[in-house]
């Protein structure tokens, strides 16, 4: 999961001899969740340079699965749904806090996924099976190659469709964090 902050202290004063002072603080916002985070300097100017950092967590192991198959996992779980659904919630709310705080310039799909998931999760419909299904519209491209999704294309609409019993909701995030639009349908055949 990345996500790509600006880098708060360009064009201060002490910033040639600080550069690293917000990466720094990234690592430390995020290291509760991930001892394994890795940051990454970036540039995602579009034109001009906007000297970025990158938070790549969970990067050990696919995000999207995991968090996928920890939520249709919660159905087998018997009376300890209710303890992982809150633990789920707690992490997704710890992260979107500081998303929210620290203002990032874009997220990745896995990143939006758990926005997704809020959204749905906020809602308080029981968790009995859940599907996902997700598709990535790039925009423009980024100023530089780059091994990092986010630094070659900064600018994408993420879609989700998320089928929990019987409600589906269609919900777009573009990669600056906003959640642009949903839709929530009843799947049942009577409504459609």
């Amino acid at each position: 999961m990345q996500i790509l902050f600006y880098d708060k202290y360009y064009d201060t004063e002490d910033y040639e001899s600080n550069m690293n002072r917000f990466k720094n603080e990234l690592n430390q916002q995020f290291k509760e969740f991930d001892d394994n985070i890795k940051t990454y300097d970036a540039n995602i100017g579009h034109g001009a340079d906007s000297p970025s950092i990158i938070i790549d967590i969970f990067n050990n192991f696919g995000s999207k699965e995991v968090i996928v198959a920890s939520l249709v996992s919660l159905f087998f779980l018997g009376d300890k749904i209710n303890k992982n659904v809150n633990a789920w919630l707690e992490i997704i709310n710890k992260i979107s806090t500081l998303i929210q705080k620290n203002k990032p310039a874009r997220i990745d799909a896995e990143t939006a996924m758990l926005l997704a998931f809020k959204f749905v999760l906020d809602k308080k419909y029981n968790i009995e099976d859940i599907s996902l299904s997700t598709q990535v519209i790039p925009f423009n491209k980024g100023s530089v190659s780059s091994d990092n999704i986010l630094e070659t294309t900064p600018d994408s609409l993420y879609i989700f469709s998320i089928k929990v019993k019987n409600k589906i909701f269609i919900i777009g995030i573009k990669s600056k964090g906003n959640i642009e639009f949903t839709h929530e349908y009843s799947s049942e055949w009577y409504e459609f």
